[in-house]
């Protein structure tokens, strides 16, 4: 599978990397922000200071940013986003300030272990797809990947590794039966899928596929909505962030301010968070996740003393 620019919206979020200076790689962690015109916004931190992104990504996978530090001076960098068949981007180039330049290295911060959760799919075999459920699907820090399942079959054991390019191989073993090969590479969009062939004693082979089930860590970015109040709707712009323990922070704008995002997932894909507006009240957030053509939804309540409405929230989906 090969990506190209149009691609990078589904890696809004959270990037990790580095930029080099005075033969020193110092440590980068910033959210950046790609819409379909291929506009780059963002914010982060290092170790100067707080900063701002803004900049272009064009159709040849060139890109220039500022990178402007809280009321202190600016970096421009350029470089060229680098694709490999199935890999995450890489953003790498040379920063300047006018008067010093050097190298640097920006990957979107997903991994494998993000997407340890309930898998489902399909292998094909005579013609047929025959499906594939996975209760769980590890991968751990070592590379390695193990997990359980059924399919048609019977019920089994995953075991096996995934390389840092982003290939894998892992053992089907059926209770108490035969086992089977599964080999290929993993291709990242929102979230990460399972491409390959399997392989049988004695040389019979075919293809198969699988996925994540429901994972919200997929959809950290940006999610647009509006909150109803004395029969209006008012649209809110916010940043989400879903992490692996469940934690939801963020922030975002709307008719009356700027807001923070704090709250939790619970059972049953219920959540709660507080939208805390800036120099100003707060407003608490109740509701339920509703996943629709496999992209989830959020609705329910808001409440701030004894009033309280409807509210809806949507992933942007490039």
């Amino acid at each position: 599978m090969s990506y190209s620019v149009a691609d990078l919206p589904n890696f809004n979020g959270e990037w990790k990397g580095y930029y080099e200076q005075f033969g020193n790689a110092h440590a980068m962690v910033l959210s950046f922000t790609f819409n379909a015109a291929g506009t780059i916004s963002g914010e982060g931190d290092d170790t100067v200071g707080q900063y701002t992104i803004t900049g272009k990504v064009e159709p040849d996978s060139s890109f220039q940013f500022t990178k402007q530090y809280a009321g202190a001076h600016s970096v421009e960098y350029k470089g060229t986003v680098q694709w490999g068949d199935g890999e995450l981007p890489a953003m790498s180039g040379k920063w300047s300030n006018g008067q010093e330049t050097d190298s640097f290295l920006l990957r979107p911060n997903k991994n494998m272990q993000q997407f340890s959760s309930e898998w489902k799919g399909y292998y094909s075999q005579l013609g047929s797809k025959h499906e594939m459920k996975l209760s769980f699907l590890m991968f751990q820090q070592d590379a390695k990947i193990f997990g359980a399942g059924t399919d048609d079959i019977g019920k089994y054991e995953i075991s096996g590794r995934v390389d840092p390019k982003n290939c894998f191989c892992f053992t089907k073993q059926y209770i108490g039966a035969h086992s089977v090969s599964y080999s290929g590479s993993v291709h990242w969009k929102k979230m990460p899928t399972l491409q390959g062939n399997w392989v049988l004693g004695g040389g019979q082979t075919d293809s198969f596929e699988l996925k994540p089930v429901q994972c919200m860590q997929a959809y950290s970015g940006e999610w647009k909505g509006y909150y109803m109040q004395n029969g209006g709707k008012n649209d809110m712009d916010t940043f989400f962030t879903f992490n692996q323990d469940g934690q939801i922070s963020g922030k975002g704008k709307d008719n009356i301010g700027s807001y923070t995002i704090l709250g939790i997932m619970k059972e049953n894909d219920t959540f709660e968070f507080t939208k805390q507006y800036v120099g100003a009240h707060s407003v608490t957030y109740t509701g339920s996740i509703k996943w629709v053509d496999e992209q989830p939804l959020m609705e329910g309540e808001w409440k701030i003393g004894s009033a309280s409405d409807k509210f809806f929230f949507n992933p942007v989906i490039a």
